[in-house]
């Protein structure tokens, strides 16, 4: 499992996770970004359930401090960044449509206390803003309170600058059972559903973090994958090595 080796017990208190969705298939993200954060959640329970001192970081802390929707939200257990690209492209959807996903984005970050940011390469603007981000939480830089929430532009809501009052209710979709779910986010996930489509993601087997899984989920590249082939092999190569030198150690030593 890919996760374990960067989020561990001694990493947690300063690991923060960067979401990428594409916006440019926007079928997609609603389902992407909660099937990693659900990974994230359950990656961070398994860490302080194997070590019971191990401390998330406290970054996010004082924005949440005294939220009027602190009760009705839940942290991961780390600092998280949803960040969708590729919004030049997806810019060119009906705004009514692209607004109800900006609102569904906006709804699941909170619900988990994560930042949101929209990134174009068209726009130098929005990188900006995700780098201030980064810088907050990588360098400990002073954050701003980030809150630019039109779904006519690149998005950023820092976590703990949204409101669940202001991001509203999901539009009711007549005839899809999904919406009759007392989980607001079902009714989001449907809404998006209805105006891009279901979602496309390939299967899980063995949970989302599984090593085939996160292979599977990327498109083949012919010279990456030949060359992770390559140090496969070398490091099976080395690992043998070292097992017949500590066996002759061994013999030696007895």
């Amino acid at each position: 499992k890919l996760l374990s080796h960067p989020l561990n017990a001694d990493s947690l208190s300063t690991a923060i996770a960067v979401v990428v969705v594409d916006l440019s298939k926007p079928n997609d993200c609603i389902a992407l970004a909660q099937r990693w954060l659900e990974v994230l959640r359950q990656r961070v329970h398994e860490i302080k359930r194997v070590n019971g001192n191990a401390k998330s970081s406290s970054m996010d802390d004082e924005a949440w401090a005294e939220h009027e929707d602190l009760q009705t939200t839940s942290s991961v257990g780390l600092p998280v960044i949803i960040v969708g690209t590729k919004f030049d492209v997806f810019d060119s959807s009906e705004s009514e449509v692209r607004k109800t996903l900006c609102r569904a984005l906006r709804f699941l970050a909170h619900s988990n206390r994560a930042s949101l940011c929209f990134t174009a390469s068209t726009n130098e603007q929005s990188v900006l803003r995700f780098r201030h981000l980064i810088n907050h939480y990588a360098f400990r830089a002073q954050r701003k309170a980030l809150a630019s929430v039109d779904h006519n532009k690149c998005m950023v809501v820092a976590s703990g600058c949204d409101h669940f009052a202001d991001i509203g209710s999901a539009p009711t979709i007549k005839g899809d059972a999904t919406t009759a779910s007392n989980d607001p986010m079902d009714k989001w996930a449907a809404a998006c559903a209805h105006y891009f489509g279901p979602p496309e993601l390939p299967e899980t087997t063995g949970g989302a973090a599984d090593d085939e899984d996160f292979e599977g989920s990327f498109p083949a590249e012919p010279t990456v994958d030949a060359k992770r082939i390559q140090k496969n092999e070398e490091l099976q190569k080395l690992r043998e090595t070292m097992r017949q030198r500590a066996k002759e150690h061994a013999a030696a030593v007895a």
